[in-house]
């Protein structure tokens, strides 16, 4: 008796008690059976609606295509420098990391598009197209249980931020990678699923590339025009091997060091390369760090230059770089990155 009680509370129906056990036994079979048509329909319905972001669906494109993209076997579709990159950085999973954990998926779009817009009006000669910057493997503190002191996101979260992209058409998903202790060639081919969709693309972040055991948030770490030429080839060959659009890669740098002999980074026709300034400050703090880190090197034909919408207000004189300060940098900043 009381374990059917227990039954009959689980499924919110009180008014069981009062009847026998014959019919209790009764109405919690019809109960049961309601219930179990109820998840049924609730799995197929989320198996219908997720099918294509699955792992092994991701020759499909998810989202709504780039224009620039709707023949994706023409090679010759280049984002830059016709069109100038406006992104959104984070992780939906974390309000720290930028705006992407900050709003809702709606009210970031909105955010975004509005952004993107100010753009347009600033520089009608380049066309705005939209982006999302996600975070896809997140450097920690922790070594975790693979000791490579790195979170890497699932693909359940990955697709998500391909659904959250898909909410808008024309737009870009970059997948960004802080490999931490882990080596940075595997983790790039571990992304391979998604790499190989056309609207997808890549951000390396060599801050959190550690090296000698160090851990991320200690020292600064650095990627070496090796590696840089190895995600280069490796993202060539995806481009050619799919017929697809060329890939845009980002590496991010605020020190000299971050990035090592820049100047032997390869060209290639199928990935076009951004030597984007990420570091926080003072309007004049960032147009002298972005003199000494991206218009210092000459082999840098694609740049773009961070805006922390909270970090960049710290210092005097509270107010972030104006699209007129950011277009007056040389070279012309292609690829605006806002955290």
């Amino acid at each position: 008796m009381d374990k059917i009680n227990n039954e009959s509370k689980r499924f919110g129906n009180n008014t069981v008690n009062t009847c026998t056990i014959k019919e209790k036994k009764k109405n919690m079979g019809i109960r049961t059976c309601l219930y179990n048509i109820i998840v049924f329909v609730a799995l197929f319905y989320y198996e219908a609606n997720t099918k294509s972001y699955c792992l092994e669906n991701t020759n499909e494109v998810p989202f709504p295509k780039n224009k620039l993209n709707e023949n994706v076997n023409d090679s010759d579709k280049y984002i830059l420098p016709e069109r100038r990159i406006v992104a959104y950085y984070g992780n939906f999973d974390s309000r720290k990391m930028g705006v992407l954990g900050e709003y809702s998926p709606l009210q970031m779009w909105n955010k975004l598009k509005a952004e993107a817009a100010q753009w347009n009006a600033a520089d009608p000669t380049t066309p705005a197209i939209m982006a999302l910057h996600y975070v896809a493997i997140v450097a920690s503190n922790y070594p975790g249980n693979d000791g490579q002191y790195i979170n890497r996101m699932n693909k359940y979260q990955i697709q998500n931020a391909i659904s959250i992209a898909g909410m808008e058409k024309d737009t870009i998903l970059f997948l960004d990678i802080q490999p931490g202790l882990s080596d940075l060639r595997y983790e790039v081919t571990r992304l391979h699923s998604y790499l190989k969709m056309p609207n997808v693309h890549l951000g390396i972040d060599p801050e959190f590339m550690m090296h000698n055991g160090n851990i991320p948030g200690k020292v600064i770490g650095s990627i070496s025009s090796v590696d840089i030429n190895y995600i280069i080839d490796y993202l060539s060959n995806l481009v050619e091997e799919f017929n697809l659009p060329p890939k845009v890669l980002i590496i991010h740098r605020f020190t000299k060091r971050m990035v090592i002999d820049f100047d032997n980074v390869k060209k290639s026709k199928n990935v076009q390369v951004v030597l984007n300034m990420d570091g926080f400050g003072a309007p004049v703090v960032k147009k002298t760090k972005y003199s000494q880190v991206i218009s210092s090197e000459p082999n840098a034909i694609y740049t773009g230059i961070k805006i922390f919408y909270k970090n960049d207000l710290i210092s005097p004189p509270h107010r972030l770089l104006s699209k007129q300060e950011i277009l007056n940098l040389e070279p012309k900043p292609l690829y605006i990155q806002y955290q």
